[in-house]
């Protein structure tokens, strides 16, 4: 993005946090879960197929970041709805 728009990466970086008060890597985790909400609730596929889909490289990390943003693992979301 950064070089894209021609200035420095902690430019970048900080006017990124001023418009979407996250950083990027929030931003792109925020992302990612709602897509795993939208298939949590719509598909019936594995857990690890929906990590991956959703860019995680691993199950158990998805299981974490899913857990930490939402108290509860992605099997017991999935119950619930």
């Amino acid at each position: 993005m950064a070089s894209n728009a021609q200035i420095s990466r902690t430019a970048c970086f900080r006017i990124f946090q001023s418009v979407f008060d996250k950083t990027p890597n929030e931003f792109l985790n925020d992302y990612r879960m709602s897509m795993a909400l939208s298939f949590l609730k719509d598909t019936s596929q594995p857990l690890t197929e929906i990590s991956l889909n959703c860019g995680f490289q691993s199950a158990s990390y998805f299981g974490k970041k899913f857990k930490s943003s939402f108290g509860m693992t992605p099997k017991q979301y999935r119950a619930k709805i």
